[in-house]
């Protein structure tokens, strides 16, 4: 992770190693790092993320694939045709969007049960997350690949 040509508001995720450990660590780490205002930028190449989600809660930000191609992989063909109900919704997860006005760009997302899941808002109490009823969400020049695409999950006596 670095920052790009010394823009302080742009966090690079480190080029994708084949390995999933390695590069889900490398894209939370940028996105935990990135402030308000800022900008992920990946690498290109083939990210594998597996089966856990990766959280954004800063808002204000924009999540950019590079310009060659940027793909983020979950599951197997084979993990996906082999769960279950319960694991479908509760494996594979891409990206949960729990703040505001964040942007995702030019990603290509491959074997997610849920690609990019915007949670406005959430239980308050749960301990990993926190309300958003900021909304301003854009999603825009992505692929879906053997994925679903985007879920919102919102209150219904909250406006968003």
């Amino acid at each position: 992770m670095a920052c790009a040509g010394g823009d302080p508001l742009t966090v690079t995720v480190a080029p994708p190693t084949g390995d999933r450990e390695r590069d889900r660590a490398s894209v939370q780490t940028a996105i935990d790092s990135v402030k308000p205002g800022g900008t992920v930028q990946f690498a290109a190449g083939t990210y594998l993320i597996g089966s856990e989600g990766i959280a954004l809660r800063t808002s204000d930000v924009t999540l950019r694939g590079h310009s060659d191609g940027t793909v983020l992989r979950g599951c197997t063909d084979e993990q996906l045709a082999s769960m279950g109900e319960d694991a479908y919704f509760a494996q594979c997860n891409g990206i949960g969007l729990m703040g505001g006005r964040q942007q995702v760009r030019a990603l290509t997302f491959e074997g997610f049960t849920a690609s990019l899941t915007i949670l406005a808002p959430v239980d308050s109490t749960a301990e990993r997350m926190a309300p958003n009823t900021e909304g301003g969400h854009v999603i825009e020049g992505n692929t879906f690949r053997n994925s679903t695409t985007v879920e919102l999950h919102v209150n219904s006596d909250s406006v968003v």
